[in-house]
């Protein structure tokens, strides 16, 4: 899946791991949710949001 137009490589990565297609080795809701707050804490430096 190719990255929405200026996505921030951070964000793309966690979709990423949201669709991978083993579903044993999806990122679980607790995962994504540790992650979206790493995220909201430290945001990606990229000047640029979809």
């Amino acid at each position: 899946m190719p990255a929405p137009e200026n996505t921030p490589e951070s964000i793309y990565k966690l979709m990423l791991r949201c669709w991978d297609a083993k579903s044993l080795t999806r990122i679980t809701f607790k995962e994504m949710c540790t992650a979206l707050t790493h995220l909201i804490d430290n945001p990606p430096k990229e000047e640029h949001w979809s």
